[in-house]
């Protein structure tokens, strides 16, 4: 746009068109704002827009021979003028030989590499192109003005205008025109911002979408209900720091009254624990179908998983087989906390500490098992890292010593002490995001 005899436009107009530049975020509407606001102005017979972007078309390029790189160069995205034609309507035109310019190559291309503004008086006498001057005479251009188009000193585009007005000097109107370039690259950086932003968020909901159904799959491969005895009472919940997580527990119901209990914790967290973990659960529901005795249970499924591993990762179980007839439990365990278990005189001490090391680390290693008589009134809790590690804003982990307290004082079933649990949790840490799963089973006999 030039403040030139001929054509002065309205400041207001102006004013209008810079603040609604800075407000578009949609990077089309605001290459059809400029294309309609700007280049199309009635003066303009042609007014254009490239931008710097990867080549896309490079094998069927026109301009393919000149192409220094044929890596990135100028794509037009915007074109609108009033050339003499047939109609005497405004055109637009972005498919034809200058679609794509090389950078360093033509004018258009010379500005965007040399990162400079120029203003030549009349095309018809200084092109050196034959074709350019006689297309310069049939529209009778004599104005052309180019501005690279920046944000941060880093060039975007171009902008180039061929006009129909008569200068005295190719100064006249380059302040103007550099304004409204750089408001044009301000604009354009916003835009481009924006609409990845607008991409990236999109994405993220797309991934969070993912995340809550594959949170929907995981919670099928875990017990929806605890089971239901007369002579026992059962509770479990696995909160995940993620959507997903590696946390995992089981009640696997065997024959002759006998039932195996599995907690365990895989190394990491989200989607990648999460299918560890699946595929854990699917081992130790068939691996104790056959033999359910602790030890042989986790010594095949350490073989599988160190068999089955391919990126280091592992993870730790306690495993429990409990006969509801004799009250009789066997424990073993690989690398993971021992239970905690309550007797009817308030007594807490830690049992299941017999076993070896986690699973998927050393094929044909040994585990080892141990055997408790339960009385009536024993309460059992197994746990993952999840309810010791949590810190608060100093720093501090809710630790072991916290859990004894709240198991040493509950009287109330093993779903109310289980809540209250992740409520004392929660108020420790001031409901801090979680840093890892948290797992909490007991059971009680009655």
């Amino acid at each position: 746009m030039d403040l030139e005899p001929n054509y002065k436009p309205e400041f207001d107009s102006l004013k209008t068109l810079l603040l609604d530049m800075a407000q578009e975020r949609s990077w089309e509407a605001l290459l059809d704002m400029i294309g309609d606001r700007l280049l199309g102005r009635p003066h303009m017979v042609l007014g254009r827009i490239w931008l710097i972007l990867p080549g896309d078309i490079c094998p069927t390029c026109p301009m393919r021979q000149e192409c220094p790189d044929q890596t990135e160069c100028l794509h037009l995205v915007a074109s609108k003028g009033h050339p003499f034609s047939e109609t005497g309507q405004p055109t637009q035109i972005i498919d034809d030989r200058f679609k794509r310019v090389p950078l360093g190559v033509r004018k258009v291309g010379r500005i965007a590499a040399e990162s400079q503004d120029i203003a030549i008086k009349d095309l018809a006498e200084d092109s050196k192109r034959e074709e350019n001057r006689e297309w310069a005479r049939q529209q009778d251009i004599h104005t052309i003005r180019g501005f690279p188009l920046k944000f941060k000193n880093k060039v975007l585009g171009v902008s180039m205008q061929f006009t129909r007005m008569v200068i005295d000097s190719p100064e006249e109107g380059q302040v103007w025109g550099r304004i409204i370039a750089d408001h044009i690259g301000a604009a354009l950086s916003n835009a481009r911002a924006f609409n990845e932003l607008e991409k990236v968020t999109a994405e993220k909901e797309r991934i969070e979408s993912e995340l809550k159904f594959a949170k929907l799959v995981q919670e099928g491969f875990l017990p929806q209900e605890p089971p239901s005895f007369p002579n026992y009472d059962f509770a479990a919940e696995m909160l995940p720091a993620k959507y997903v997580g590696g946390d995992f527990f089981d009640f696997i119901p065997l024959k002759n009254n006998r039932m195996g209990i599995v907690l365990g914790d895989v190394s990491g967290k989200g989607v990648s624990a999460a299918l560890y973990m699946a595929r854990l659960l699917s081992d130790f529901r068939y691996i104790a179908q056959a033999d359910p005795t602790p030890e042989n249970v986790l010594q095949q499924v350490n073989q599988i998983v160190c068999e089955r591993s391919r990126h280091g990762m592992f993870a730790t179980a306690i495993y429990l087989l409990l006969d509801r007839s004799t009250n009789k439990l066997q424990i073993s365990n690989a690398g993971h906390h021992p239970a905690l278990l309550k007797g009817i005189a308030q007594n807490i001490r830690e049992v299941g500490q017999s076993g070896g090391i986690p699973l998927g680390i050393l094929p044909d290693a040994q585990y080892s098992s141990e055997e408790i008589q339960l009385q009536e009134g024993d309460l059992a809790l197994l746990y993952t890292d999840g309810a010791t590690e949590p810190f608060n804003e100093n720093r501090e982990s809710f630790g072991l010593d916290r859990l004894h307290q709240i198991l040493q004082k509950s009287n109330d079933s093993p779903r109310k002490m289980i809540v209250e649990m992740q409520k004392a949790i929660e108020k420790y840490t001031h409901k801090v995001t979680l840093q890892d799963d948290l797992t909490l089973l007991a059971f009680k006999v009655l």
